[in-house]
């Protein structure tokens, strides 16, 4: 569970990780890390570099975003405890699937 947030709330938060940086933490670092064990992704980088034409590293963590294919929901809901027990239904159902570390 993210918990509360603060300023621009999740569209704040994930427009800082679409933007490349948020590329050392949480989410985008996940995905940064999933690009490198990618080889078809990493050798496009390698690719780009030996011809020159290599990413800024904020143009990479946005595109290591995009190789994730990531598909983002959410739910509102009144109370911490209907938070945390929507976060454990969840957590059950997709835990083969998520991210949570």
């Amino acid at each position: 569970m993210a918990g509360e947030r603060k300023g621009n709330g999740l569209r704040g938060r994930l427009a800082i990780y679409a933007s490349g940086k948020g590329a050392a933490s949480g989410l985008g670092e996940h995905a940064f890390d999933r690009a490198l064990e990618d080889s078809k992704w990493l050798q496009a980088r390698l690719d780009e570099a030996l011809s020159g034409t290599a990413m800024r590293a904020t143009k990479a963590a946005r595109s290591a975003l995009d190789n994730a294919g990531l598909e983002v929901r959410w739910k509102t809901v009144e109370t911490r405890v209907e938070a945390l027990e929507l976060e454990m239904e969840l957590i059950r159902e997709y835990r083969s699937g998520l991210w949570n570390r």
